[in-house]
């Protein structure tokens, strides 16, 4: 029966390709079906691949917004039915529906690997990539805009528009699919590649036209660049945000195409934003412009750089999210290729594209894979190094530690969240040439790594096993204490760099914790939140004395207020209190400012003099409740809070959002229990507390004791402050 599916597939391969039909979205469908049927159930019967066990596997990520329509994943790998700790690639074929050179070369790349026999010219290619790494190629995350490209049949009406950009989502919710046969005009869908939950806001609103202050508005593409209602709604985006989470990618290739010429034949990679008086490159921004500037010589295109427009798009998503390495290729033959209102492809050139995008393909995958090889296009040697890999295990049971940190500090920035390594407990890690680095692993009940210096080897991946031992665990006894004798069950949030988990608790309870640094904050409806910061390494007994909620100050706005700019202050005066007083400032808010350059503070001001009590930067646009404790200076006469944002005037994000303040008298032990800086409890100060510092300031969670300078924040300059106590004392 194989032995039929494969003349089959062939027969319907050489058959396709000599009639140069187009992959339609239903041929997608019958050839990844058949695919799955041929090669998806044993190994591969091809000699080039002895050894290997089955190569093919199809799996449907997601469904489409509007139609329903299945997004498909084919996963190629020496042994692709079981998951391995390898570096894994993503290829996403097509994105905007208009934009099918994606959609063939994808198919076509697994076409490659699937029949050797027919590309002997790559067959060391195919070889080492299914051997050393793991491919997923979405040929299309959107079918709905690819079936209005080619063409379709819907209760009796023909539905097409070769120019058509986005899915199909019904935007104004009327029944009908509202589009113009044209370039832009077009009132339904949205633009998958604005969809993502980073830079979002940058994107254009619903029916927005052209701005000819800032664009070139000749080629009329209104409303082509609808970013959704509000950042991931579209199930196509959730698909891929989902995949590339569960994955952990190492390197991407995202193919597109340009009707209007503007930006054709050019790779575009995270990021080299504009929009400031200098160039915002992303963290290890010389590591990716590197392999993007070789993919662009592969390709023979004269541009290659990071993207200039923050706006909700894959790669920078992608890179800041998870850390893959996107090069978004703008995909084109002739310079002043003229497409007009038709296909956006050059027909007679199609298979000149496909081959050279080959190339670019084979030098991104063998990166991945660490492997040398000699690219004759350019005439040049690639050795197999600029990559550190490894598997992070508990010291004890030898099994793979899901989420473990791993810092490499020369690559990390604030705006980057933490690179983790996956189920397998592996990491992959793409360096710069003949450099070197220090890399360190952390995980939540662990004890963190020693530093590990990373020297280059040419000839393949520095390989990096990591064994961390389990932190001690000791029994945290509650012991709560209520106004007239109650017993009330509260809400116990527990946070430290690692997690924020929130629990039902009663009084006399224990819970089991591995040794670190917590903050404790414990809340229930009619009482003042108590706030504790522990460090735990002992078994500890904790008595936390409730006290029915005594309101100072406090407000909840019908409408939110909204802090976006330097001219907006909340001031809470705070004359009924007095000198040495404890309070908790409660407040219910989200936030998203540029990183580095604009920031939320509260401050207690007295006079002329200021204290910082917190100071944000950054992002996280979801709402969540904050407990602040503070203690009222002794100085204090006639002080009051101040709430703020300090911006820089260049980037408008969208600010803070704040649903309701309290302020309350309030209990808290904050005093702290071990060495200032020691931040991983081994009694000394040293590189480890700078890693455990970082990954606090990458984690976005943190303890007060890591905040040096007592400014409300952890950040650059507490490490600044913690290498000061490393060299000087």
């Amino acid at each position: 029966m194989n032995r039929y599916y494969l003349i089959l597939s062939l027969l319907l391969t050489n058959y396709c390709l000599a009639a140069n039909e187009y992959y339609t979205y239903d041929r997608i469908d019958d050839t990844l079906h058949a695919w799955q049927m041929t090669f998806g159930t044993n190994p591969h019967p091809s000699n080039d691949y002895g050894g290997f066990g089955i190569i093919y596997n199809l799996d449907t990520i997601g469904y489409s917004s509007q139609d329903n329509l299945p997004i498909y994943a084919v996963k190629l790998s020496a042994h692709a039915d079981i998951k391995e700790a390898q570096p894994r690639v993503l290829i996403l074929g097509q994105c905007h529906a208009e934009e099918i050179y994606g959609v063939e070369i994808s198919m076509g790349i697994i076409n490659q690997f699937l029949h050797p026999e027919q590309f002997q010219g790559n067959r060391t290619f195919l070889q080492k990539g299914l051997y050393f790494t793991e491919i997923w190629i979405v040929p299309t995350y959107n079918p709905e805009g690819l079936r209005v490209v080619h063409g379709y049949v819907e209760d009796g009406v023909e539905i097409q528009d070769v120019t058509y950009r986005k899915n199909k989502r019904d935007t104004d919710n009327n029944g009908i699919f509202d589009f113009v046969d044209g370039i832009g005009q077009d009132t339904d869908g949205v633009d998958l590649n604005r969809n993502y939950d980073f830079n979002w806001i940058f994107g254009d609103t619903l029916l927005q036209s052209c701005d000819p202050t800032v664009s070139d508005c000749s080629y009329n593409d209104d409303y082509d660049y609808y970013k959704g209602e509000y950042p991931e709604s579209e199930s196509e985006t959730q698909a891929i945000v989902n995949l590339a989470r569960e994955e952990n990618f190492l390197l991407s290739i995202a193919y597109h195409s340009s009707r209007s010429g503007n930006v054709d034949k050019n790779v575009v990679y995270p990021w080299a934003w504009e929009g400031k008086s200098t160039i915002v490159e992303s963290p290890g921004f010389d590591v990716i412009s590197d392999l993007g500037d070789e993919i662009a010589e592969l390709l023979g295109y004269s541009y290659s750089g990071g993207s200039k427009s923050r706006r909700g798009n894959a790669h920078d998503w992608l890179y800041r999210e998870t850390g893959c390495i996107q090069y978004l290729v703008e995909v084109g033959y002739s310079d002043d290729a003229t497409y007009g209102e038709g296909l956006l492809i050059e027909l007679d050139h199609l298979d000149e594209v496909i081959e050279s995008n080959m190339d670019a393909f084979f030098h991104l995958l063998m990166r991945a894979a660490g492997q040398f090889y000699h690219n004759e296009f350019l005439d040049q040697d690639f050795d197999g190094g600029n990559l550190v890999t490894g598997v992070v295990t508990d010291i004890n049971t030898g099994l793979p530690i899901l989420d473990a940190i791993i810092n490499i500090p020369e690559l990390e920035g604030e705006i980057l969240k933490p690179r983790k390594t996956d189920s397998e407990g592996y990491y992959s890690r793409l360096l710069y040439p003949n450099q070197t680095y220090t890399l360190a692993a952390s995980a939540y009940g662990y004890n963190t790594s020693d530093i590990i210096n990373i020297i280059n080897s040419a000839s393949g991946p520095t390989n990096e096993d990591i064994q961390l031992s389990p932190s001690p665990i000791y029994d945290l006894t509650l012991n709560l204490q209520f106004p007239d004798d109650e017993n009330t069950e509260l809400q116990l949030i527990i946070q430290n760099s690692f997690i924020s988990d929130t629990l039902s608790i009663t009084s006399g309870e224990i819970i089991n914790l591995p040794q670190d640094h917590y903050r404790l904050v414990f809340t229930a409806l009619g009482y003042t939140p108590q706030v504790f910061d522990i460090c735990l390494e002992a078994d500890t007994e904790i008595l936390v004395e409730l006290s029915y909620e005594e309101v100072i100050w406090e407000a909840n706005p019908s409408e939110n207020w909204v802090l976006s700019n330097d001219d907006g202050e909340i001031s809470i005066p705070l004359s009924n209190s007095t000198a040495g007083e404890n309070l908790i400032i409660e407040i219910n808010f989200r936030y998203e400012l540029e990183w580095d350059y604009d920031y939320f503070i509260i401050n207690y001001i007295n006079g002329s003099d200021t204290t910082d009590i917190m100071r944000l930067t950054g992002d996280n646009y979801v709402y969540n409740t904050d407990y602040i404790p503070f203690t009222i200076p002794e100085e204090h006469e006639n002080g009051s809070l101040s709430l703020y944002v300090d911006r820089d005037d260049s980037i408008d994000y969208r600010g803070i959002e704040i649903d309701y303040i309290k302020i309350m008298p309030g209990g808290q032990d904050t005093s702290g229990c071990f060495d200032s800086g020691d931040l991983n409890f081994d009694g000394a100060l040293n590189i480890l507390d700078i890693v455990a510092m970082a990954n606090m300031i990458l984690a976005d969670e943190y303890a007060i004791i890591a905040d040096l300078n007592e400014d409300g924040d952890v950040n650059i300059l507490d490490i600044v402050n913690l290498v000061n106590l490393i060299l000087y004392g």
